[in-house]
Parts: C-alpha cells; structure tokens; sequence
C-alpha cells in the first residue's frame, strides 16, 4: 500500500531546479517530493510537508477527469462499492 512513507521520486532537468518553492505556493493536491533526479546528479529532499490523504476528486474538473482513464476507472469502482456518487 501507499502511505506517507512511500518515497516519491521525480525527474527533472538540472535548469528546471530550483532552491524552494513556498509553501502557500502548493496547493492540495500537490505532492512534496523525496527525491529529485536530474541529468547530473541526485538530490534527496529534506521534505517538511505532507503527502496528501488520496484523490481529492472535488478538485478534479470533469475535464480533467475525461483525460485521465484511470481515474475514472476508480472513481467508477469506488461509486459502485460504496453506491454512492463522488464529487
């Protein structure tokens, strides 16, 4: 399973670096980093926020959700489940 402990890792160029990003800057959905990988070297964050708590599909515009197959595969599976309706 995922949890907060799970290590997120992404990619990136060594231009697009930057020193911080502020915290009011992140919004909910967005997912502090563990590990920055770029083409020359590997950068582990000493990270102070928290992960978010699963999808927040009331932020999802339907949209968003349209691009994204599975996304609306789980939100079809949990709906079912639960029978009730997701934002």
């Amino acid at each position: 399973a995922i949890d907060d402990d799970t290590p997120v890792v992404t990619c990136i160029h060594d231009c697009q670096l930057v020193d911080d990003i502020p915290a009011d800057k992140m919004l909910i959905h967005d997912v502090p980093v563990d590990i920055i990988c770029t083409p020359t070297r590997t950068i582990r964050v000493n990270r102070q926020l928290p992960k978010p708590k699963g999808i927040y599909w009331d932020q999802l515009s339907p949209q968003k959700l349209a691009s994204i197959r599975i996304l609306q595969k789980l939100k079809a599976k949990l709906e079912r489940e639960s029978g009730t309706t997701l934002p």
